[in-house]
């Protein structure tokens, strides 16, 4: 497999060196090695071919830790965490749910036609989400990436 070859496959499925080299187990440097001129050598070509295969870029493995993170104003992480607490739950796992109950009516339809959708004001997850953790210390300081 040509360098070009497994750079354009990480490149179409969004994998960077660090993500790569966790998926195949190896170095970053390996991964670098493999994007250029080198190639994957033959004797792993095999492998790589049937670790990309079963790769589903939209659901990377569990074993890659997935987070986000985005800066939002002090107002408004005060305005989610007041919301979560009212709820009972840790800013973390309210802003989580909010997404899935968001994400669960998008591919209902709930929100398909521009006119649907709610303005950013009204949607409190528009202006960024704090990232994953979970702890309560956690919840009463904003996260900056």
């Amino acid at each position: 497999m040509t360098g070009k070859e497994f750079a354009e496959w990480m490149d179409n499925h969004g994998v960077d060196n660090a993500i790569a080299a966790k998926l195949f187990g190896t170095a970053e440097q390996t991964i670098y090695n493999w994007r250029s001129t080198r190639g994957v050598p033959s004797s792993k070509e095999e492998w790589v071919r049937k670790v990309m295969a079963d790769y589903d870029h939209r659901r990377p493995p569990a074993t890659l830790p997935q987070r986000l993170a985005l800066e939002i104003p002090t107002e408004k992480y005060l305005e989610w965490d007041r919301a979560a607490h009212a709820a009972g739950k840790l800013l973390y796992h309210w802003a989580i749910d909010s997404l899935d109950e968001m994400a669960a009516a998008e591919q209902t339809g709930a929100n398909a036609s521009p006119g649907s959708r709610e303005s950013p004001a009204s949607n409190p997850l528009d202006a960024g989400l704090v990232s994953g953790g979970g702890s309560s210390s956690d919840t009463h300081k904003p996260v900056v990436a």
